[in-house]
């Protein structure tokens, strides 16, 4: 036979553009931009003789190639070939938030959590070495800008825009220096007095 079509094409995640067809070739699948995970390509030949070698997409935001799985079916012939290609892409959605934001130092006040703008974060007394911060974005293809501070007191901001740019949210996180911790006088002694 030198069939080498397919009778289904399927990934793990999204749906064929346009729907599936055994004579169509190139299809599309858009995601949400928070998808991270590549999905699996996977294809069912026509004939039951028929070879399927696939060629999965290994990015969704590198070049063309690297979101593009190859699904190449070879007829019982040996010498009828026929290949299909999945290309993802990521569609910007408006998410500003970050899914974590981590100080080189110290314990963020209170506990991280993406919808929370403000923090603290206290460092013992002394501290001379000016932190820093590290955040990612839910949303991969979201722009994240960080301020770092410039003293071991001082403030960082993050501003986060969405991909869509139609949203932003500011971070701050806000370094305090530990006051050195005061001895309690429990008794003293004025001449001539006694207390």
């Amino acid at each position: 036979s030198n069939d080498a079509s397919l009778a289904s094409l399927v990934t793990s995640n999204g749906s064929l553009s346009p729907a599936f067809s055994s004579s169509g070739l190139n299809y599309t699948v858009s995601l949400p931009g928070t998808t991270t995970v590549v999905p699996i390509v996977s294809g069912t030949p026509n004939h039951p003789a028929a070879f399927v070698s696939v060629s999965q997409a290994t990015s969704l935001t590198g070049s063309a190639s690297s979101r593009t799985a190859t699904v190449t079916v070879t007829a019982e012939d040996g010498a009828t070939v026929r290949t299909y290609t999945v290309e993802f892409s990521l569609v910007p959605v408006s998410d500003a938030t970050l899914a974590s934001l981590i100080p080189s130092a110290g314990t963020l006040a209170p506990v991280f959590d993406s919808q929370i703008l403000n923090y603290s974060v206290t460092l013992p007394a002394g501290t001379s070495t000016t932190p820093t911060v590290t955040a990612t974005a839910s949303d991969p293809l979201a722009q994240v800008q960080i301020t770092q501070p410039v003293s071991p007191d001082g403030e960082a901001t993050v501003l986060v825009t969405s991909a869509d740019a139609l949203a932003t949210m500011t971070y701050t996180v806000d370094f305090i220096i530990s006051s050195a911790s005061s001895k309690e006088i429990s008794s003293f002694t004025i001449p001539g007095v006694v207390c």
